[in-house]
């Protein structure tokens, strides 16, 4: 898991929500279980937390499942990018424009050097369109 914006939000992930694991890892019985279990007992975390008790959150948060990359919406909504790009914070439409524009397939998992390369570009043009995104730049890999 990852996330941006509230750091509220951010804490209680690291420190509080227990993550349940699928029994199943495919298709969509791992949407159904995105759904039916993994989005209300993170809305059941965040709530008895204190967060989020308007029935929303206020940060970007990315779940990968099995290699699935899930992008959590503020109303405990999901979505998946057909390209599996994602980006997120002040310069993250930029970024992620451009890595639209850069990728036309999806980005083989095993071609990290080519993902790097993708990634570095589009930090790049976020660096220029937004105030707010800047070098350094710091690319982690993580392996599974």
């Amino acid at each position: 898991m990852s996330a941006a914006g509230d750091l509220r939000a951010v804490n209680i992930l690291e420190h509080v929500f227990d993550p349940p694991s699928p029994s199943d890892k495919t298709g969509r019985k791992l949407d159904r279980f995105m759904s039916t279990v993994f989005l209300p007992e993170l809305k059941e975390c965040f709530e008895s937390a204190g967060y989020g008790k308007d029935h929303s959150h206020s940060s970007t948060i990315f779940v990968c499942v099995s290699g699935v990359i899930y992008e959590l919406g503020e109303d405990y909504s999901y979505m998946r990018d057909s390209l599996g790009l994602y980006a997120a914070g002040s310069g993250g439409d930029y970024a992620l424009g451009a890595l639209h524009a850069l990728v036309e397939d999806p980005i083989d998992a095993r071609d990290v050097e080519h993902a790097k390369a993708a990634v570095k570009y589009a930090l790049g043009v976020a660096g220029k369109l937004d105030n707010g995104t800047g070098p350094p730049y710091a690319i982690a890999v993580q392996y599974s």
